[in-house]
Parts: structure tokens; C-alpha cells; sequence
């Protein structure tokens, strides 16, 4: 097994926490470093003249660029306050790119599911695991559809990431 293998393996199965250390620490040590994590995890202040270069590139892994950019935004990555996903602000953001229901998922008491359904054998019928395996015996309130439809939400827009103050990072 090559040296490369080896580390591939090792941050396979680092905890997250050893991760970060070892980042942190790596970022503090080189300044080639800090500039790809920059580049890697953090949004610069010009988003969208960066996401239309990477996208004529056709590659967001390239080589760092020597760009003087002491402005970042916010974290290129956010999680979305609708559909519950992660995205990356610079290249998945369209205005069709978030799918998601505006209701709550409703349990369908007449549902064929829940006809045999004995709450002190089967634990109870209103909860996160049986939406999980049985999600025909529930219906999204806000539009009707059954649950568990993959790709069968009834909004779409844009992902809605929290705000972030600007914040310099300094090279």
C-alpha cells in the first residue's frame, strides 16, 4: 500500500474531530494550504463571476489561483433552510435547484397500512421511524401528495441558506 493509500484509508476512518484538528492545524502551517481551504470552503465576495469561471473551466478542483481575494462572504457550503440539503452557493443555486414540501407529513389513518397496525407490537404509528419505513401511510398537508415520492415536492425555487455577515479573511 503507497503512502497515498495509506493516508486515503486513514481519513476515511479519522473522526470528524481528528479531521479538524488536523485541518486547523495544517492551515496554520502553510500558506498554500490555508489559500486552497479558503478556496475550497469559503465563498469569496465576488460569488458570481467565480461560479461563471469555474463553470466555463469546467472544474471546481483546479489549481489555486494567485487572485488577490481578501473578501470572503460566508461558507461555500450551506445547509438549506427548505429542503434540508447541503449546497454549494457558488454553482447549485438555480432557480429551480430546491424541491421541497411547506407542509407537514400528516399520518392517513385510513390508509390501508394501519389496518392491521397494533401500536403494542408494532411501537407507534405517528413517528420519525415509521415515516421513514412506511411512508405511503402518510400524506404532506400541503398539497396531498403521499409521502416517500422522491422528487415529488410541490415548491420550487432556490435554496435558502441562513445569512452571514461579511467577514475578512486576511492572507
Amino acid at each position: 500500500m503507497s503512502d497515498k493509500e495509506l493516508l486515503l484509508d486513514v481519513i476515511e476512518f479519522a473522526t470528524t474531530d481528528r479531521l479538524r484538528s488536523t485541518l486547523r492545524s495544517i492551515c496554520l502551517k502553510s500558506d498554500d494550504a490555508y489559500a486552497l481551504v479558503c478556496d475550497e470552503l469559503l465563498a469569496p465576495a465576488n460569488t458570481q463571476k467565480t461560479a461563471d469561471e469555474k463553470r466555463q473551466s469546467g472544474s471546481s478542483n483546479g489549481p489555486v489561483s494567485k487572485r488577490k481575494l481578501d473578501e470572503y462572504i460566508c461558507p461555500r457550503f450551506a445547509v438549506c433552510e427548505q429542503c434540508e440539503r447541503e449546497f454549494d452557493v457558488l454553482t447549485d443555486n438555480g432557480p429551480h435547484a430546491c424541491r421541497w414540501h411547506e407542509g407537514e407529513l400528516e399520518i392517513d389513518l385510513d390508509h390501508k397500512t394501519w389496518d392491521d397496525w397494533d401500536e403494542d407490537v408494532h411501537g407507534d404509528m405517528d413517528d420519525d421511524a415509521s415515516r421513514s419505513e412506511y411512508p405511503e401511510g402518510f400524506v404532506w398537508e400541503c398539497c396531498g401528495k403521499r409521502g416517500g415520492w422522491k422528487n415529488d415536492e410541490c415548491k420550487s425555487g432556490p435554496h435558502k441558506a441562513e445569512d452571514y455577515k461579511k467577514f475578512k479573511v486576511s492572507n
